[in-house]
């Protein structure tokens, strides 16, 4: 486990001082975009030193502490960069070591400031550890990737303990975000931020996130996956977008990249045609930092990419854009005090995912995100901090669809379901955070944090095309949609506090301790009732470090806040579908009057045909881990981690108006895997529906009665960090047991 680190010697030792402190539960020791340097005064004889911080890639910026009673000196809040820190006693004795921080981590140090005779202070690394599981992209692997690698891609090809579905080679996957899951949770439950703030989805399409983050614009990635501290909600992995900050001196770049169809291999094969194939890509950046005055700076990134592709065996080619523009502004107006400033704006244009619903599918759509953040942070002489941010987005999507678009055929088995009608939508969010951290005493580090959060969400209908269902080619239903006649409008308000304290019990030994109280509310407009969630959230780990071998241990809860897609089931605005059998008496595949059978069944999320239940609580998840971790020399690091998941109150949509006994089970034949024995031949159980439940469909989002889900897992890695090398390795095997909400063939069912 690599983010919770330091540990217990003496396990009893631990264990009482966690009960001296019951009351300093919260978050955790810094975020995950800063780092920490810890240092302890070490000698023969007792001294006072203060320890000075600084760095070359930001300009105006340095850090000075005194120790404590005990010679400890602790600076956070440190952005991910290379430091020099000089330990200078109350004797004039000084050392000092050159090293790198990274995003979320925390650097111990042992300063000798009085060594026995003959020998020469010097200060020394005792231990690197993380905030959070997972993997840190920092900044010299990240300028090291293909200029076309999305971050996506990156996951998928070099973060091992996540799955991603998403395919990118050369370009062929601009626009189009991954789906990202990790220790058996849902892609849904995973959670981007850029800096210090989440990035909204697109309503009712949280695979579609309002970012496509461009790279170049980014000092590291943190993809945590587990043993996350208080201040995260988020029941799955979270993936944090270090934004890049201006350096010391003036730097630019500009990079241009291109594929031609010429350069991309075709699949000769018309039986098996290609899943997407590149025809053409191309991508031009611009990248310009440096210093304005003595003590301010800026860094501006602008990025274009535009790439066409075709899709299995479709004539049609479909193209994708993308285009970013970054601003970051850094001032230090006087010691101890920065002020940052962050704006990103970004226009995307992509196939869209509903397309296949129409007769016409050259379909695109055009998305628009804007972003900006300020935030003040003020560091004392004695070592206390606190953070002050505000930050708003907005998220635009507009389908270029007709309101008189004919309807196309889907077939269930190779197109998934039937997407809902075309909509444009909006989603903005306004946030604030405050956070303080007091300074260390007799081994405590504290940190306590408030937010506040506001997010609403809107839609507009575009079309209601009906549209043929297939099932591998075979004429099965017709979805004729309705509108209500209203836009959707759902708000969430959320409330959150945290407090932590890390106990540094000796050398190598500390506690984390902390807790997550929250609440977050919300309703869609009209539809007369308000749903609100409540979360406290305990969070624990140990860390017990000897010479030989580290071994971490911890427990955390995690719910996440209310979303608005939540709120869709009972929305007045949402829209919902009758489902009829289709007759296809003319085999022409089509939908022509006429062709409409027996109604069959409604589906949808709006006031018509669903509500929520008014006993709703919200799903959380129990994590359990244990890991050992293993230094092999100054560059190499062993880390096997076993972890066991628990989710409670999984929410589901209970098809109350036809319950079980609306169908009778009818068993078919299977001959199984083999083929060509009866041994594993069996009899197959298919639900028939009952023609006397047809149209009587409602549907009650609510807890699943007496369900939970499990994962299962081990994970074992090998990191090699070194000046001009950056490796890892990792493996894992899990079990996971689940009910399907939605099953299918595709990673959204």
């Amino acid at each position: 486990m690599r983010d919770i680190r330091r540990s217990i010697r003496q396990s009893c030792c631990a264990v009482a001082i966690v009960l001296l402190n019951l009351l300093t539960w919260g978050t955790a020791w810094a975020d995950q975009t800063t780092g920490v340097i810890r240092v302890k005064i070490v000698g023969t004889t007792p001294v006072t030193a203060s320890v000075d911080v600084s760095t070359d890639s930001e300009p105006g910026r340095r850090w000075s502490v005194p120790s404590d009673g005990s010679g400890v000196a602790t600076i956070r809040g440190l952005p991910p960069a290379m430091y020099r820190v000089t330990v200078k006693s109350n004797t004039g004795v000084t050392a000092t070591i050159d090293l790198e921080v990274g995003a979320g981590e925390i650097v111990l140090l042992d300063a000798l400031m009085t060594p026995p005779a003959g020998g020469t202070p010097r200060v020394n690394l005792t231990d690197r550890s993380h905030l959070s599981q997972g993997t840190d992209f920092r900044a010299s692997p990240l300028r090291s990737l293909p200029t076309g690698g999305s971050l996506w891609a990156l996951l998928d090809a070099a973060a091992p303990f996540v799955i991603v579905d998403g395919l990118d080679n050369g370009g062929l996957g601009t626009a189009i975000p991954g789906l990202v899951g990790s220790r058996g949770a849902s892609w849904t439950q995973t959670a981007l931020s850029l800096g210090e703030f989440g990035v909204t989805s697109a309503p009712g399409n949280r695979a579609q996130v309002a970012l496509y983050p461009d790279l170049t614009a980014l000092q590291s990635i943190v993809v945590a996956s587990g043993a996350a501290p208080p201040d995260v909600a988020a029941e799955g992995a979270t993936i944090t977008l270090v934004p890049r900050r201006p350096s010391a001196t003036r730097q630019g770049a500009l990079d241009f990249s291109l594929s031609d169809p010429r350069m991309v291999s075709r699949n000769d094969s018309p039986v098996v045609p290609s899943i997407a194939r590149l025809d053409s890509w191309k991508d031009v950046g611009l990248q310009f930092g440096g210093p304005v005055g003595q003590r301010a700076g800026v860094f501006l990134s602008g990025d274009i990419s535009a790439m066409r592709k075709q899709d299995r065996d479709r004539p049609l080619f479909s193209s994708a854009d993308v285009n970013s523009l970054f601003a970051h502004v850094v001032a230090n107006p006087r010691e101890g005090d920065q002020v940052r400033v962050l704006a990103t704006a970004q226009s995307v244009g992509r196939p869209y995912d509903g397309r296949m619903q129409f007769h016409n599918t050259d379909v695109d759509e055009r998305d628009m995100f804007w972003q900006s953040q300020a935030t003040w942070e003020h560091q004392r002489q004695d070592g206390s901090r606190m953070e002050v941010s505000a930050g708003y987005q907005r998220g635009a999507f507009t389908p270029s669809v007709a309101a008189t678009a004919a309807g196309g055929t889907i077939d269930r088995v190779t197109d998934g379901v039937v997407p809902d009608p075309a909509s444009s939508a909006t989603a903005d969010r306004s946030e604030v955070r405050v956070l303080f951290e007091p300074r260390e005493m007799h081994g405590h580090a504290l940190q306590v944090g408030l937010s506040f959060a506001r997010a609403n969400s809107s839609s507009h209908v575009l079309a209601l095309p009906s549209v043929g269902e297939l099932v591998d080619g075979i004429p099965a239903r017709v979805w004729v949609p309705a509108d209500s006649g209203v836009d959707s409008r759902r708000h969430v308000t959320s409330l959150a506090a945290n407090i932590s304290d890390r106990i540094v019990a000796s050398a190598r030994a500390s506690v984390d301790v902390g807790l997550r109280v929250g609440v977050s509310s919300g309703s869609a407009q009209g539809a007369g009732n308000v749903v609100t969630w409540r979360a406290l959230l305990p969070r624990a780990s140990v860390r017990w470090a000897p010479s030989a071998l580290t071994v971490i241990a911890s427990y955390g809860r995690y719910q996440g806040d209310l979303q608005t897609d939540i709120l869709a089931f009972g929305d007045p605005g949402e829209p919902s579908s009758q489902v009829y059998r289709w007759n296809d008496v003319n085999g022409n595949r089509q939908v022509d009057p006429g062709e409409l059978g027996v109604l069959v069944a409604r589906a949808g999320k709006g006031q018509a045909v669903a509500s929520i239940d008014p006993a709703l609580r919200a799903p959380y998840t129990d994590e359990f881990t244990l890991g050992v971790e293993r230094r092999v020399g100054r560059m190499n690091v062993l880390r096997a981690t076993v972890i066991g998941r628990r989710e409670h109150s999984l929410l589901r949509s209970m098809n109350v108006g036809a319950p079980a006994s609306s169908y009778v089970a009818k068993f078919i034949p299977d001959q199984g895997e083999d083929e060509t024995s009866p041994t594993d031949d069996r009899l197959l159980a298919v639900y028939d529906r009952l023609p006397s439940s047809f149209g009587l469909d409602r549907f009650v989002l609510a807890n699943a009665p007496d369900e939970t889900a499990s994962y299962e897992g081990i994970q074992v890695a090998w990191e090699i960090t070194g000046v001009r090398w950056w490796s890892m390795a990792g493996a894992t095997a899990y079990r996971t047991d689940a009910s399907a909400s939605t099953p299918g063939f595709r990673a959204q069912e």
